[in-house]
């Protein structure tokens, strides 16, 4: 073979590869505020970057969770990837704490979702829930929605949710969520705030759950999140998260799930560094 069709083979290679790996990470819907994904990170980090529109970081909060890799394998959705994640071994582990530090959320609808693991029950110390994650305003009696885990022992979730300061907020429980995260186990799980009125819950793919309610938020009020805890609460999460996103608009089902089944890890990457290796050995 000539070196002209050498050249002009390895260059469509080239562009196949590379396209595959625009299309590989256009596959997360855009948009999203606050873009959380531990494959962005290294050991050396004390604060998660944020990739989302929002931008900043979340700092740790006294400690820094443990940096983690290996693999995350969900069945029910095929995936079996190479991966990192943050694990709180600990309960002074948190991402987070003073709201001036972390990205500001302004949310009327809003969508949040997770890729996340219980790793055991709740820290033998603590004698009130396990707080998950959640979002507040600097006032927590104004508005905030914060996620915990129902028992000492269970992967069932609940979650407290408030809205405007003229309305009582209301906890939803496990029968109204319908989530159960498995120890030991990736769930991807999501929360879908749609209308003013409705939450729908998702466990890998699949709505689960679904409240009407009479809870709007108010989009000037700015919000802040914390990871492993509800902020200033000593109640952490014994449990790992590996990527977190929240939109200030409710996804669709079909959005829900491009996020979730697309590859964890990029390959592509690696694949074009080693047809260009092949390329410079030709």
């Amino acid at each position: 073979m000539s070196y002209i069709n050498k050249i002009a083979i390895y260059s469509v290679i080239f562009v196949l590869g590379f396209t595959s790996f625009a299309i590989a990470v256009q596959k997360v819907v855009p948009g999203a505020v606050i873009h959380l994904d531990a494959r962005e990170q290294n050991r050396r980090e004390i604060a998660w970057r944020n990739l989302g529109l929002a931008g900043g970081k979340m700092p740790a909060n006294n400690e820094v969770p443990e940096f983690e890799d290996g693999k995350i394998r969900i069945p029910a959705l095929g995936i079996n990837e190479d991966a990192k994640w943050y694990t709180a071994t600990r309960k002074s582990e948190t991402f987070g704490g003073l709201p001036d530090l972390v990205p500001k959320m302004q949310l009327e609808d809003w969508t949040m979702e997770v890729l996340i693991r219980r790793n055991g029950p709740k820290w033998p110390d603590l004698v009130v829930a396990s707080q998950v994650l959640g979002f507040r305003a600097r006032d927590r009696e104004l508005q905030q929605f914060q996620v915990s885990l129902f028992g000492p022992d269970t992967g069932e979730l609940i979650a407290r949710f408030k809205g405007s300061p003229n309305k009582k907020g209301r906890w939803l429980i496990p029968e109204d969520l319908g989530i159960d995260i498995k120890e030991k186990e990736w769930h991807w799980i999501a929360f879908v705030f749609t209308d003013q009125k409705m939450v729908e819950t998702y466990q890998n793919g699949e709505k689960v759950g679904m409240v009407e309610m009479d809870q709007d938020y108010d989009p000037e009020e700015p919000m802040w999140l914390s990871i492993f805890t509800s902020h200033d609460r000593d109640r952490n999460f014994n449990g790992s998260i590996a990527i977190l996103r929240i939109y200030d608009r409710p996804l669709s089902r079909d959005e829900l799930l491009q996020n979730i089944t697309g590859k964890l890890s990029v390959e592509p990457t690696d694949k074009l560094t080693t047809t260009w290796a092949r390329m410079k050995a030709h």
